[in-house]
């Protein structure tokens, strides 16, 4: 005896493989979706839509990216020093010296990356990453 679907179970299966997807079933479904409707989009439509064009979007969000993870490895290695400690409504908050002590660090990391013919894109990304990966637990 066979059973007849519903119409929202052969749409379902059309779309997923399955009357029932599993989870994964349907975020593989979603990808493929997604990386159709970007597909589709040229980079006229992105700097019409944006202002900026892919480039320029994915160089401010790799900048952005950059700078967060800098600063999360600053708090990392001095945050727990005492002369950095400032609490204001039960929250920690950076104090000036924490600020100017990162810009330092910054500015000395770039200036030494400079001498040394490294690029933006490979602190951020390569050297970063390999500085992680050695880390001994």
């Amino acid at each position: 005896m066979s059973t007849r679907l519903t119409p929202q179970q052969k749409l379902r299966k059309a779309i997923y493989g399955s009357v029932n997807p599993t989870p994964e079933q349907i975020a593989e479904a979603e990808a493929r979706f997604y990386e159709r409707e970007a597909a589709q989009i040229t980079d006229e439509d992105f700097k019409a839509m944006w202002g900026i064009s892919i480039d320029e979007s994915v160089h401010n969000s790799m900048l952005w990216a950059g700078w967060f993870e800098a600063i999360l490895k600053w708090h990392q290695e001095h945050g727990n020093e005492r002369k950095y400690h400032v609490f204001h409504d039960e929250r920690a908050e950076f104090t000036r010296k924490q600020i100017v002590d990162m810009a330092q660090m910054f500015y000395r990391q770039g200036r030494e990356d400079q001498m040394n013919g490294i690029e933006e894109y490979d602190r951020l990304w390569t050297v970063n990453r390999e500085e992680k990966t050695h880390v001994e637990v």
